[in-house]
């Protein structure tokens, strides 16, 4: 939501940006959004005036079938106006979630790489930014005796191929703190940042 709110203050044609939000976990909490809105502006009293809410374009999506629908239809016509610079869907993992249990691997492979493939196409086209959450990995079990696990992508390797930039979330030696790791991205380093999330959003430590 603060990526959501944050991105608008770039211009697009000569106008503060739209973002797109497409949410697939739960109702989107709204009142959240409002209050890092208000703290947006306190921090930027000249921007006291501009509605960041309004300019957050919410959608709600099910299951994988309407997600691939919304991409193909409804958000090129939205990004055609030319104002928005981000999409947003939080998250990939639940719309294939305890939906396809009889559905093949192939099957499920393909849906995975139809959506990524879509998703790269809009951004090329239209040259926006997208933010793909994913709730959860798989955790494999030690196989070589080293008493470590290894944390795998939550949709297999087909998903993992279709992504360029890859951040990991993960909470540090003390639990108030998290830690933003690139886990894999062809520009950066293999670094990490830390941070709090408090109630003006994601702020420095220190």
């Amino acid at each position: 939501m603060q990526l959501a709110l944050h991105s608008q203050l770039v211009k697009r044609n000569g106008r503060l940006s739209n973002c797109l939000y497409i949410c697939t976990e739960d109702v989107f909490p709204s009142q959240r959004l409002l209050q890092l809105e208000q703290s947006i502006k306190h921090h930027n009293p000249l921007l006291t005036n501009h509605r960041f809410s309004d300019h957050v374009f919410v959608e709600h999506i099910s299951n994988k079938d309407q997600l691939l629908a919304a991409l193909e239809n409804k958000v090129p016509k939205l990004l055609a106006r030319g104002l928005t610079n981000l999409i947003i869907i939080d998250s990939i993992t639940a719309v294939f979630r305890g939906q396809d249990e009889q559905q093949t691997i192939s099957a499920r492979s393909k849906d995975i790489s139809a959506i990524g493939v879509q998703l790269h196409r809009l951004a090329t086209e239209y040259h926006v930014a997208v933010s793909v959450s994913t709730r959860c990995l798989i955790v494999m079990a030690d196989m070589t005796g080293s008493g470590e696990s290894r944390n795998l992508p939550a949709l297999g390797l087909t998903w993992s191929n279709l992504v360029t930039t890859r951040l990991k979330v993960r909470r540090s030696h003390q639990d108030s703190i998290r830690q933003l790791v690139v886990a894999f991205a062809p520009h950066l380093h293999n670094n990490y940042c830390e941070y709090l999330i408090t109630e003006h959003g994601v702020v420095s430590p220190g």
